[in-house]
């Protein structure tokens, strides 16, 4: 494991304000994949454990010299937790927070409890609101229902016109949509409808989040066609109001843009951390691994303290401790494994721990090469893109061969 970590570029914090939802999605790890631990956690997060958590955050950043904290209500459904509660604990976190360069908050929402005294909590922390939308109405309620197993696509996209109709005005950020990928979807359909009938600017797509055991027979090229499809309209539209998280991160990449949340040797210096509605602090995305991560809580330790516990410093070395399948790979330097656009979980076995490529790998590939082709095509000098694929801390050997034989080949 590497050193005791004590500086850190950025913390991104998801705090669980509410351990239940208001809707029943099939697909969700923390809710419908075995993971039972919210059952003994407290519904909601209480007041104490609020200026708990502030506290926690605030004393983290600080030890940790973090320029940059980025503060995500989640849950369950984080609207359950209650106006009067939100509103305090927001208020808690930005007086807390105060001295720290910058400073983000977040709310990730199905977006059905919007009304207007929410958009005005919104409105009063410029509260950046992320809508988990699926696609069409078809597509979105095959797995987002509620308890009564009614689709909930109509009340979700009532919720992101409210909140359109005030990022125009000014109130906040315009609001993203995060999209899980559904295997039946069209990659086409999805983007069109998003784009041209609700008028979304900004969307991050979600792959599978399964491990090598849960992937099962699966066919990762479902998902990456998806994306080709997207990112052909995307390109086609050019419209530079529109933001598709991937593929506006992988084209900065080839232009040579830096990846600020790296030290010389490749570790990350982001530091994650996930506080559940009890005060309790982990990891959400190793949740599937049934990894232990050890016992930690925000009235009994600090972040510094789980920055430097096992579980976090192999996460911090993921990046570079790659499996030998990946070490020649033309896209290892961004890729990392698969964790730039998938999720730790991806890598894990049961019998290889995380020694894996991603579960991802072929679809990946595709996805990077797909881009990496029409961005040629575009007039992105090809020395440029090299270089940025080429320059690696752990001065891996590479083949220019290789290279473009990946980029001709989507």
């Amino acid at each position: 494991m590497s050193n005791l970590l004590e500086t850190v570029y950025h913390v991104e914090a998801v705090i669980k304000v509410a351990a239940r939802c208001n809707i029943n999605c099939s697909y969700c790890y923390v809710f419908n994949k075995g993971e039972e631990s919210f059952k003994d956690r407290p519904i909601k997060m209480s007041r104490s454990v609020m200026a708990d958590t502030a506290a926690y955050l605030a004393q983290g950043v600080r030890e940790l010299g973090a320029k940059s904290a980025n503060v995500v209500f989640h849950g369950g459904e984080p609207l359950m937790l209650g106006k009067r509660d939100f509103d305090a604990f927001a208020f808690l976190l930005r007086d807390a927070l105060t001295g720290v360069p910058s400073v983000r908050l977040g709310v990730q929402t199905n977006a059905m409890l919007l009304d207007d005294e929410w958009i005005d909590i919104f409105a009063r922390h410029r509260i950046g609101v992320g809508v988990s939308l699926d696609g069409t109405s078809y597509i979105n309620d095959l797995e987002r229902k509620d308890h009564r197993g009614r689709g909930t696509y109509r009340r979700t996209v009532d919720g992101l016109r409210l909140l359109q109709k005030h990022a125009k005005l000014g109130a906040f950020p315009w609001p993203g949509v995060i999209s899980v990928i559904h295997p039946l979807a069209s990659g086409k359909a999805t983007y069109r409808h998003f784009v041209d009938d609700l008028g979304v600017r900004g969307m991050t797509f979600h792959l599978p989040m399964d491990t090598h055991d849960s992937f099962e027979s699966q066919d990762v090229m479902v998902y990456a066609q998806f994306l080709c499809d997207v990112f052909d309209e995307w390109a086609r539209d050019n419209n530079r109001d529109i933001y598709v998280r991937m593929f506006s991160q992988l084209l900065s990449f080839f232009a040579g843009g830096e990846q600020q949340t790296q030290d010389a040797s490749g570790h990350s210096r982001m530091q994650h951390v996930t506080i559940e509605s009890d005060g309790s602090v982990g990891v959400d995305e190793l949740k599937p691994t049934r990894l232990n991560t050890g016992s930690f809580n925000v009235r009994t330790s600090s972040l510094r303290d789980f920055a430097n516990s096992p579980a976090s410093a192999l996460l911090r070395e993921l990046p570079t401790r790659l499996a030998d399948q990946c070490q020649p790979c033309v896209w290892r330097n961004y890729c990392k494994g698969g964790l730039q656009h998938g999720v730790q979980v991806n890598r894990w076995s049961d019998t290889n721990g995380f020694d894996n490529a991603s579960v991802l790998c072929e679809g990946l590939m595709k996805i990077y090469s797909h881009v990496a082709h029409h961005a040629l095509l575009a007039g992105l000098p090809e020395q440029r893109m090299l270089d940025a694929l080429e320059h690696h801390p752990l001065q891996f050997a590479s083949s220019r061969g290789l290279h473009r034989q990946a980029f001709l080949r989507a």
